[in-house]
């Protein structure tokens, strides 16, 4: 899969997403720290977080005008919550 994709590495997991997404948040924040999270993230996201001994800090989804569904938050536009 690496080759495929231009990697270094892959890994794979057979126990569904919410455990990638868990070992995901682990790998990135290593165990200390800030990390941000937008309000409307998945469970698995705050799960990962928990387990990682890591603070959120919160920002606010961003909604579309014209749709009414969230879209990615961007720098300029972020809303930080307390």
């Amino acid at each position: 899969m690496a080759d495929a994709v231009g990697a270094e590495q892959a890994f794979f997991s057979t126990c569904g997403s919410s455990l990638s997404v868990k070992a995901a948040m682990l790998a990135v924040v290593g165990g200390h720290g800030d990390l941000l999270v937008s309000r409307d993230a998945h469970k698995s996201v705050v799960a990962g977080l928990v387990f990682g001994g890591v603070q959120p800090q919160w920002i606010r989804p961003t909604p579309s005008d014209a749709s009414g569904r969230v879209l990615p938050t961007s720098a300029a536009g972020r809303t930080w919550l307390t």
